[in-house]
């Protein structure tokens, strides 16, 4: 009888530890199917190595003063959040320089996205959505849906029916936890920190859904300058063309400037206002941007630091980076500036092909094409106006510029664009 029941404990711990392995082997992420075989230590290690660089150990006061304590910490937390996520003021004056002229989508792709989000749709963005993902603070994961979507899923319709009807979504839809993943930099500096939305899986198959209706028109309303998020475009077109622009210098004897913007908090600096008057000035129509009024109606966040989540912040402003609509949300937001700057520098102008370039971008990575110095002056004043407009920023200290040829100089730089590190050397852009 002994030797039985021992027989059994230790089944039981057996059974106990392959059931801790597999949910560190979930959160050490691996994808490799070889790593499979593995042993549950080498799981916990990494686990442990993947939490260690995410563990906040000392963040920076505002004063800069060192703080360790975990109370501290979290509060200091919040209120950084709080305050990057609070909207400032916006100039009416800058947002109609900015939208004029925009093109727009045409009446019947305006009028295919106006009509009402089907349980069709909706099965369509939940298949198509990855798993193995991190899910929102309800802990339902995608496999959770697709097991029970034959359930859950005219619920859904249901549900998001009467947000639109009453202008804001279910508490668990409006929440997210803020995640905070590490960049270069001090990490003791909060700005070092990416922070990403976990949100709840019936939030993003709606955001999803709306997602594909927009894909089908964004190559109609963003140049093909940026190719972020526009289905077609690749980051290699970017990388491409700043490849041939070095090798047409070069092999001409050109002499142009490339400069790189830095945008600061790229994505959590979009004021809401401005979003959706964009997305009314490219033609959307008023059913479509109340779709993405009531996404981000009275949202709020949880900061996570070190497993414990702070008070909630209210989300004021900014596309949630870990939403599937947040990339086009923001390739839609920039496009303004970037009509700007076509329409107001000079550029590169060649001959042979004719042709003039003007800037290349991914995202919130421009880069710009100067033959004319005095370019860089039009810069200023046309993010002098998106900044008005929108509360971007550029931190003109982390910008840079790559010089081509012998005979261009930059002369006579506005005060700002003074602290650009200018070189002859080699250019980061887009990591490479």
């Amino acid at each position: 009888v002994g030797g039985q029941a021992c027989r059994e404990k230790r089944e039981e711990l057996r059974a106990l530890d392959v059931h801790r392995a597999r949910g560190a082997f979930v959160r050490s992420r691996i994808r490799l199917l070889r790593e499979m075989d593995r042993g549950s230590r080498f799981f916990y290690a990494l686990e442990k190595r993947r939490g260690a660089k995410r563990h906040v150990t000392c963040l920076l006061a505002e004063d800069g003063t060192p703080l360790t304590d975990p109370a501290e910490m979290c509060e200091r937390a919040r209120t950084f959040y709080a305050r990057l996520f609070s909207p400032d003021p916006t100039d009416p004056t800058a947002c109609r320089v900015l939208w004029d002229g925009l093109p727009t989508v045409s009446a019947g792709d305006r009028d295919r996205l106006e009509l009402p989000l089907s349980l069709a749709e909706f099965s369509e963005a939940l298949r198509r959505m990855p798993t193995n993902k991190s899910p929102g603070m309800d802990g339902l994961t995608v496999e959770f849906y697709r097991v029970f979507w034959d359930v859950l899923g005219p619920d859904l319709v249901t549900v998001w029916a009467e947000a639109l009807l009453s202008g804001v979504l279910p508490l668990s839809c409006r929440r997210a936890v803020l995640a905070l993943l590490p960049k270069k930099g001090d990490l003791r500096d909060l700005r070092n920190w990416r922070p990403v939305s976990l949100l709840s899986t019936d939030y993003k198959i709606v955001a999803k859904a709306i997602s594909l209706r927009l894909g089908s028109v964004l190559e109609d309303v963003i140049h093909p300058d940026q190719t972020y998020t526009v289905p077609g475009r690749s980051i290699f077109d970017n990388l491409y063309l700043v490849r041939d622009l070095l090798e047409l210098g070069c092999r001409d004897g050109l002499s142009f400037a490339l400069l790189s913007l830095d945008q600061e908090k790229a994505f959590d600096r979009v004021d809401h206002g401005y979003l959706l008057g964009t997305l009314q000035a490219l033609g959307f129509g008023p059913q479509f941007v109340g779709f993405l009024r009531v996404l981000y109606a009275s949202a709020e966040c949880l900061v996570r630091l070190n497993w414990t989540l702070t008070e909630p912040v209210s989300f004021g402003r900014g596309v949630r980076q870990g939403c599937p609509l947040s990339g086009q949300l923001y390739a839609l937001a920039i496009e303004p500036f970037l009509c700007l700057l076509r329409r107001r520098l000079t550029g590169l102008v060649l001959r042979e092909p004719e042709l003039r370039l003007v800037l290349s971008a991914y995202a919130d990575d421009v880069l710009l094409v100067v033959q004319d110095p005095g370019d860089l002056v039009r810069v200023e004043a046309c993010q002098t106006v998106y900044s008005a407009a929108s509360s971007a920023r550029v931190n003109w200290v982390k910008s840079s510029g790559l010089v081509v040829g012998a005979g261009w100089q930059a002369s006579s730089l506005p005060p700002a664009l003074q602290a650009i590190r200018w070189s002859a050397g080699p250019l980061l852009y887009l990591g490479v």
